[in-house]
């Protein structure tokens, strides 16, 4: 979690585990890190974010959900180590579709992407 260090939630999980030994002395588990990787994250307020709001409004009529995602993705070396502010699971079709057997895309998602997009670049390019 971009809010919490990974010795924060290392040390939840181990106290969580230490409470379930207590309740049941047959558990014999433990921690191991096998990777670890930074979390990333960048406001609301960054131009980026803004603009991608403004022209999916427009084409689709909604504002989009501004959140999270859950897993890792290269964005967190932009933003961590690069600085540049960088939105991920900005992109037609839907998250639980994404890597999955039979994955697809309605067109009309394509469709409007594409105008998302070259919205957003046109506004960074200083169009109105």
């Amino acid at each position: 979690m971009p809010d919490q260090s990974f010795d924060q939630i290392l040390d939840e999980i181990e106290e969580c585990l230490h409470d379930l030994k207590q309740i049941d002395s047959e558990i014999k588990a433990n921690v191991k890190v096998l990777r670890l990787t930074n979390p990333a994250e960048i406001s609301e307020k960054e131009r980026i974010v803004q603009m991608a709001r403004d022209a999916t409004t427009y084409v689709t009529g909604k504002e989009p959900k501004i959140a999270g995602i859950p897993g890792a993705t290269d964005a967190r070396f932009l933003i961590n180590q690069a600085g540049i502010p960088t939105i991920v699971d900005f992109g037609p079709g839907k998250l639980d579709q994404c890597h999955v057997a039979n994955e697809h895309i309605e067109i009309d998602q394509v469709v409007d992407a594409a105008k998302i997009y070259a919205l957003i670049v046109l506004k960074a390019c200083g169009y109105q």
